[in-house]
């Protein structure tokens, strides 16, 4: 938006409450808010490309910060010889990049990546895939989401759900009363029992 001489006034928080839900509803609200952005380019394409490649950018150019509680917990959980995958939206080529700058998630035995299935997050299939891959029955399987897209579709699986949010996401008693664990970080989470 800089290069195109407009400036975002969103906090992240505001940037959560509508990219975490889906690209279209972040396409309209940009669009709403921003009309002349969607003057400039109101099929979205050519925008969505300059998003991708900017981000692609400043993640090689920059090295990217884990969630406060991600090293730790993926410290425990590798010593601890535990199973585990991660299930993003993310491209292969960027998850790449981020491996590359992080030792411990470059130990991380198992990836599902946006290629890896059709039809994206809330669907289900993402973490479909991911147990069929990657666990054995009786397996006790936890997932953690930091959206309400994400946790939509995880509890398509047989889980325990936990959600890591600042965001105050409205779905979250709704969340909480179908046995979603809310926290605002991973390291709130990891004081409590799980």
């Amino acid at each position: 938006m800089q290069a195109r001489g407009i400036t975002l006034k969103w906090s992240f928080e505001r940037y959560c409450q509508s990219a975490h839900y889906s690209s279209e509803k972040f396409r309209q609200e940009i669009f709403v808010e921003y009309p002349e952005l969607q003057k400039q380019d109101p099929t979205w394409e050519l925008l969505y490309r300059e998003k991708q490649s900017n981000m692609e950018r400043m993640l090689k150019e920059d090295t990217v910060s884990l969630m406060p509680g991600v090293q730790s917990l993926l410290n425990k959980i590798q010593s601890a010889n535990i199973n585990h995958v991660v299930v993003t939206h993310s491209p292969l080529a960027l998850i790449s990049v981020v491996k590359a700058q992080h030792e411990v998630l470059q130990n991380i035995p198992h990836w599902i990546t946006r290629q890896d299935y059709t039809h994206p997050k809330p669907h289900s299939e993402c973490y479909q895939v991911a147990v069929q891959r990657h666990s054995k029955p009786g397996d006790r399987i936890i997932g953690f989401e930091d959206s309400p897209r994400g946790i939509t579709s995880l509890l398509g699986v047989n889980s325990k759900a936990v959600l890591i949010a600042q965001a105050a996401y409205p779905e979250i008693p709704g969340f909480i009363e179908r046995g979603v664990k809310v926290f605002s970080s991973l390291e709130d989470a990891a004081s409590n029992e799980l």
